[in-house]
């Protein structure tokens, strides 16, 4: 039965569905790469800040004199 429903389809048809799906399935798989890529970008810079706010807290001087108290404290601390 499926066979003869196949059959009946010129394949002209066949030709314009297949080229149809394929230019669907490049479309997706360009779509999918550009997201992955903005979300790397993404969590780079994210790392990034991540880095710099971390060497900040490391390197900061509060006036207690005591390094490691100085960065728990600035670890706390909420950003304003």
């Amino acid at each position: 039965m499926i066979a003869l429903i196949f059959n009946a389809i010129p394949g002209e048809l066949w030709a314009a569905l297949g080229a149809i799906v394929a230019a669907v399935t490049a479309w997706l798989v360009a779509k999918r790469s550009g997201a992955t890529a903005e979300r790397d970008k993404m969590r780079r810079n994210n790392a990034e800040a991540y880095r710099k706010t971390t060497e900040a807290i490391q390197n900061a001087d509060i006036g207690s004199g005591d390094a490691d108290d100085n960065a728990k404290w600035l670890s706390k601390r909420k950003p304003k």
